[in-house]
């Protein structure tokens, strides 16, 4: 359970396979924390990384789960 004297904040990760020779690492899971309240949120990144940003859920998540 959060505690109620933590900051509000929101942490983002990004998974990432770095890339082989010539060619760019990629991103492959995106995921979101709230530590005040404990929320988690992962997505997995097929090949559509601005899909997956622009996503209704991923946008709104901070907003729907404020305390």
């Amino acid at each position: 359970m959060a505690s109620p004297s933590q900051p509000k904040s929101l942490i983002f990760d990004l998974e990432v396979v770095p890339g082989k020779a010539g060619q760019s690492d990629r991103i492959f899971m995106v995921g979101a924390l709230r530590p005040d309240t404990g929320e988690e949120l992962e997505r997995k990144v097929d090949k559509d990384l601005p899909n997956v940003l622009a996503g209704r859920e991923l946008r709104a998540w901070p907003q729907c789960h404020r305390p």
